[in-house]
């Protein structure tokens, strides 16, 4: 369980890195902001798309084959990051980025889930989780810090070295397959869930609370360079600052969640505080404040 703890979270952690180091470096290369974003885009659509036949690619091929093949891929991409000097082929290899993280989330999640007995799951995910958001919150602080002594290139390269931590977790972990019942795919479960009643408002609303959130996430790097003026360690404290927050209101946000009698109400509510603390992120300078905007907006989105 502890290499696969320390597997998730070296995986997150050049994920973490990644955000602050591909904008800033694409950023460098001559990226336009519409550039930037679909950079950041083209990783979380990668991963997205890998979500739903995610659990099938376990099922056929292992936990361990997966976690072998993230370990590969992620340093492979970030490689390729560190040794391209024009910003088209970067989408190639965020694109790839995603790809790994979709696969170790979901061959990680399979493998806590088969190793430990049902009484104990529970907490076994937590663990996981906690480890996710740990690299989180050390991919960006260790990168940015890093900065102060090499350039950006020979910083993403660096990155790539994390990824040996995960190779225990693929040498030791189960490697069971399981095959499907005929004529079951991705087909049954996607229509049984569109009919659900609240399906499409649901979704609708997702998609707008994440297109707020998204676009924080993926310009940050730019504009904590640009607009409040922070050399690049600071700009990577705000993303681990933000990492922190987000892990550590998980569970006292559980529980307002399971105390509420109409989540509908902390849904709008949690929007519509980080919208706002959005918007006057904005309007700030410095450090100390758009630092406390985060940390106060963070735990309601």
């Amino acid at each position: 369980m502890l290499y696969l703890y320390v597997a998730a979270g070296a995986t997150f952690g050049t994920i973490g890195a990644r955000g602050l180091t591909v904008p800033l470096y694409a950023h460098q290369l001559g990226a336009s902001r519409f550039a930037v974003g679909a950079l950041y885009a083209a990783a979380t659509i990668a991963a997205a798309a890998l979500s739903l036949p995610s659990g099938i690619l376990v099922d056929r091929f292992g936990a361990r084959k997966l976690i072998g093949a993230s370990i590969l891929i992620t340093a492979a991409s970030l490689l390729a990051t560190s040794a391209t000097t024009t910003v088209a082929p970067l989408f190639l290899w965020q694109v790839l980025g995603g790809i790994s993280l979709g696969i170790m989330q979901s061959a990680a999640f399979s493998a806590v889930a088969e190793s430990v007995p049902r009484s104990k799951l529970g907490r076994a995910m937590g663990w996981l989780t906690l480890a996710m958001q740990a690299g989180f919150f050390l991919g960006p602080s260790l990168a940015g810090l890093a900065l102060s002594w090499i350039d950006i290139r020979a910083d993403i390269a660096l990155t790539a070295a994390a990824m040996a931590l995960a190779v225990p977790a693929a040498l030791v972990t189960s490697n069971t397959t399981q095959r499907a019942p005929s004529g079951i795919g991705l087909k049954e479960p996607l229509l049984a869930l569109s009919r659900q009643r609240a399906f499409i408002q649901i979704t609708l609303g997702l998609v707008g609370v994440t297109l707020v959130w998204g676009t924080v996430t993926a310009f940050l790097p730019v504009f904590g360079k640009e607009a409040l003026g922070l050399p690049s360690s600071q700009v990577g404290y705000l993303l681990a600052l933000q990492a922190i927050v987000n892990g550590a209101s998980r569970i006292p946000a559980g529980r307002i969640v399971d105390a509420a009698r109409e989540r509908w109400k902390i849904v709008i509510g949690g929007g519509i505080v980080w919208a706002l603390a959005a918007t006057l992120l904005g309007h700030t300078t410095g450090f100390l404040v758009p630092a406390v905007l985060l940390i106060i907006g963070t735990p309601f989105m």
